[in-house]
């Protein structure tokens, strides 16, 4: 694994307290019903850095192999996140601040998800010299069969919003 891919999993620790500091300078608070979504994104967020770390310490393909799944939950939670807060934003719930804020939010959220994804793959790499990256992900998402679709509808049902 390449040592700027290694060094970016604690960077992102930063990046989640710089998104609460902003949430607490600009004094903004999010509604319950936003509050509930960025709530469940983050326990998906924590879960994907966890799988991802225990399948890089552990070079646990099987591991490895269940973080893609989880990142295409968080990327259509991501989706909807979005989806919610322009809902939000036309009934007057919440103002265009908390929609840079909740933006900047997610976009970090997304890229850590990336980048365990990118991990992950790296790890089940590692097992096989001749493993091409781009097409194991085009597979894995185009067929969605197996233990990918498996581990995406539970987590797409732990995940819910």
């Amino acid at each position: 694994l390449h040592p700027s891919r290694r060094r970016r999993l604690p960077w992102h620790k930063t990046v989640r307290r710089a998104g609460r500091r902003e949430i607490r300078d600009k004094n903004i608070s999010f509604s319950s019903e936003a509050q509930e979504e960025l709530d469940r994104l983050t326990q998906a967020v924590l879960e994907i850095v966890s799988v991802t770390a225990g399948a890089f310490a552990c070079a646990d393909v099987s591991r490895a192999t269940s973080v893609e799944p989880l990142e295409q939950v968080i990327d259509m939670l991501i989706a909807g996140i979005k989806s919610r807060h322009v809902s939000r934003l036309r009934s007057g719930d919440c103002t265009i601040m908390h929609g840079f804020v909740l933006n900047d939010l997610l976009m970090n959220y997304e890229r850590i998800s990336d980048h365990c994804s990118n991990i992950a793959v790296a790890v089940i790499m590692a097992q096989d010299e001749a493993f091409d990256t781009h097409s194991y992900l085009r597979k894995i998402k185009s067929e969605q069969t197996g233990h990918f679709a498996k581990l995406y509808e539970q987590y797409l049902d732990k995940y819910a919003l």
